[in-house]
């Protein structure tokens, strides 16, 4: 019986638990607890102590933010400031990526 080869190991290219949507004009980029954690240990005073999950959709045009959920409400306005918009622009370049299904725009990340 022939010896089976051993299996190369690659790195597979993820979004993680990040969640992306095609919605023809527009697109929507989710993401959960471990993003948002992962978000706030690049800012740590940002005010987002609360924030578990955060929804965005986006014209796909563009760019432009159109709706956007917080904790899964309509509002956000108690996590409104410039970590959230930094927040916000992250989830535009996640939709951005190769593997993202919104397949957003490479120029809407403004990195």
């Amino acid at each position: 019986m022939a010896k089976a080869k051993p299996r190369k190991k690659t790195r597979a290219r993820s979004l993680g638990a990040v969640r992306t949507y095609d919605n023809g004009s527009m697109y929507s980029v989710a993401f959960g607890e471990a993003e948002i954690g992962a978000f706030r240990a690049k800012w740590p005073g940002s005010g987002l102590g609360s924030l578990r999950s955060i929804w965005a959709q986006y014209d796909r045009r563009n760019g432009d933010l159109v709706d956007l959920r917080c904790n899964g409400r309509d509002s956000c306005d108690r996590f409104d400031g410039p970590a959230l918009a930094a927040l916000t622009d992250d989830m535009q370049c996640v939709a951005a990526q190769p593997k993202s299904r919104a397949k957003a725009p490479r120029s809407h990340c403004r990195r």
